[in-house]
């Protein structure tokens, strides 16, 4: 019954479906609260809510349903805390809850949900720390604890959870700590990286290089310092690279020997260093970074020498941002060729 304009309560009646196995009344315009009949569904697999404009808590009645499969509530008005009953559910793969008004602290005891492949609470109101009892559920490819209020550090063995292909805190503002040296060297599966907007610090270790199959790439806004190891040059995979907004530095010519490994990644397609301090003479071997990258932002560095005269190489570029750094000389005649060009800010510069 999905996407047909609904309108009203859910019907406290369908609890009385003892047979039911998918409930599917997604993108529709139901209000109110789950009935805390929905525990008559003893059958029910999939559980399916999405898109509405449902609020209340979720009723803990939603423990008895022992063989569900998947529990798709997102982007609602739920409020409340997570129900502790949900942990009683053996066979429970995937928990959608992101975007809605769901408050409390992560319950530690979502461990035992020992099949659980998929968990997505972001975009909540979710505070506390991050249980590190995460890090048992040893099937897991999807964790999604990002847009809340939590604090405290990553426990470290979420860093030991081999199947992951998602892994988002971003957006937390008080999460903090340090990514372990160590930290990729288990997440050979890892695709996606989202640590943005937080209060992480130290370095970004070089065993980046591990987790070969990462595309994305979200580090920015957080206080991370030293230099980009150059190993990040071995994620043949990556097309989106955001470190802007950091303490990330250069200050010599070896310290860019990242951006040069980085013609290697043939899929780049974003490259973000703005508001860091990069400085020193862009190399040239920017013109040989990949042909796909679209948009390239180096703005608000204290980098100085000229803009390297092959840079319209990149053909593809569609956005460069190159202002308020100490770039000299003149604008190179390769722009010419980046005929998809549709931003280009110089401004803040000492060209001539």
């Amino acid at each position: 019954l999905g996407n047909n304009q609904l309108v009203g309560e859910i019907p406290p009646d369908l609890g009385h479906l003892g047979k039911l196995q998918l409930l599917n009344l997604s993108k529709n315009l139901l209000e109110g609260s789950i009935p805390a009949t929905i525990g008559g569904c003893t059958e029910l697999k999939l559980l399916c809510l999405t898109n509405n404009k449902l609020q209340s808590e979720i009723p803990a009645e939603i423990g008895n349903l022992k063989n569900l499969l998947g529990l798709f509530l997102f982007t609602n008005a739920f409020s409340g805390e997570i129900p502790l009953s949900l942990t009683a559910l053996p066979s429970i793969k995937h928990l959608a809850f992101f975007d809605n008004k769901l408050s409390g602290e992560i319950p530690a005891s979502l461990s035992n949900l020992t099949n659980l492949q998929f968990l997505g609470l972001g975009k909540n109101m979710l505070t506390g720390s991050i249980p590190s009892s995460l890090g048992l559920l040893p099937k897991l490819y999807w964790l999604d604890l990002g847009f809340n209020n939590l604090s405290g550090v990553i426990p470290s063995c979420l860093w030991n959870i081999s199947s992951l292909v998602t892994f988002s805190v971003q957006e937390n503002s008080i999460l903090s700590g340090t990514i372990p040296p160590n930290a990729f060297s288990n997440l050979p599966h890892l695709q996606e990286i989202y640590m943005d907007h937080n209060q992480f610090h130290g370095h970004i270790p070089a065993s980046i290089a591990n987790a070969s199959e990462l595309e994305h790439v979200q580090l920015g806004y957080n206080l991370f310092s030293g230099i980009v190891p150059p190993e990040i040059g071995r994620l043949r995979n990556v097309s989106w690279v955001e470190l802007s907004q950091t303490l990330l530095e250069a200050k010599e010519p070896k310290d860019w020997e990242f951006l040069t490994a980085s013609t290697n990644c043939s899929r780049l397609r974003m490259l973000d260093m703005m508001f860091c301090r990069f400085g020193g003479v862009l190399p040239s071997s920017v013109s040989n970074l990949s042909t796909s990258l679209e948009i390239l932002f180096l703005g608000h560095n204290p980098i100085s020498g000229s803009i390297p005269r092959d840079i319209g190489n990149l053909f593809n570029l569609q956005i460069v941002d190159f202002d308020e750094n100490n770039f000299t000389g003149t604008i190179p005649l390769s722009f010419s060729r980046l005929t998809n060009l549709q931003g280009l800010t110089l401004h803040g510069n000492k060209l001539s």
